[in-house]
């Protein structure tokens, strides 16, 4: 489904005319129509009020699938691309931490056979760090994470263009490094590396036990 195919469905969805909903969005019928008809592309703030005239939320839109033949088009909005650019980084997260999860069990497994072998018995605790970028030496701690809350608007400025400005910032920015160790080194700690410093959190604890031969 196209988007343009999409906003008519839902307007139709809403028992609304061209006339109404454009009425609604505060733009002409024809640029509706054009709109639906897949011959225009509406712009980032255009999409907005669109999806907001229609009731849709965009991240759960987007989620579904149903623009998944558009989206290639779509990735010219940029809150399209920047929630695309959002679920790839998650899923290569997942798939880290699968990646760990999985060396996790073969370091089981083997273990495992060593204690069988030689009736050994001990248990030990693997705590998995997780940073998201390099951060600025004069930037805060966990700048990743609370860098919202960072940003002012002067005078004048719209807040929310500063936002999306920094969004982006922030997502080039990242590089996403997991560190694997049987040290707990608390709920979070930093360290210096090349080009700034890197905070990393507990992102969760992995107990494996080595039973004794059975």
């Amino acid at each position: 489904m196209t988007l343009g195919e999409k906003i008519k469905q839902l307007r139709q969805g809403l028992g609304l005319s061209q006339p109404e909903l454009a009425e609604r969005v505060g733009i002409e019928q024809s640029y509706l129509s054009k709109l639906e008809n897949d011959k225009s592309l509406p712009s980032n703030d255009m999409f907005r009020n669109l999806m907001s005239a229609l009731g849709q939320d965009v991240p759960a839109l987007i989620a579904s699938g149903e623009l998944a033949d558009d989206m290639e088009r779509l990735k010219q909005i940029s809150d399209v691309e920047i929630l695309l650019k959002q679920r790839s980084g998650k899923l290569n997260q997942q798939r880290k931490l699968l990646l760990i999860f999985s060396s996790l069990l073969l370091v089981l497994a083997v273990g495992s056979f060593y204690a069988g072998y030689s009736r050994l018995l001990f248990t030990e605790n693997y705590y998995v760090y997780v940073s998201k970028g390099v951060e600025n030496l004069d930037e805060p701690d966990g700048m990743f994470d609370i860098w919202r809350r960072l940003v002012v608007a002067k005078e004048g400025e719209d807040i929310r263009a500063l936002l999306d400005q920094k969004e982006q910032e922030i997502y080039q920015r990242g590089d996403i490094k997991t560190l694997v160790t049987p040290d707990y080194r608390g709920q979070g700690f930093t360290e210096n590396v090349e080009g700034g410093k890197r905070t990393y959190e507990l992102e969760h604890q992995q107990e494996i036990p080595r039973p004794v031969n059975a």
